[in-house]
């Protein structure tokens, strides 16, 4: 199974490469469905949530992907709670 998550991984990236953040995120949810311990596809599912504008989702992913030991989601989430603090204290 782990190399479907990685066929789907890869379709994902293409699809965020070309902007179609929707298609992203469905190739991301098949990934992890074959492989639910994949960090970089939840940062990248966090990312193409946050082109969507869907932060809530995007967290949620940068989350997930932290608990599986991605510093990368560690590091966006410290940058969205930054970015909120600065944007409470306007």
């Amino acid at each position: 199974l782990p190399i479907y998550a990685d066929f789907f991984y890869n379709k994902g990236l293409e699809s965020l490469n070309n902007n179609e953040y929707k298609t992203a995120i469905n190739f991301f949810k098949q990934a992890l469905s074959n492989n639910p311990r994949y960090p970089e596809v939840y940062y990248n599912q966090g990312l193409a949530y946050l082109k969507l504008e869907k932060t809530d989702k995007a967290i949620e992913a940068f989350n997930k992907g932290a608990k599986e030991g991605s510093a990368t989601s560690v590091a966006e989430l410290v940058k969205l709670k930054s970015n909120s603090i600065n944007t409470n204290q306007k």
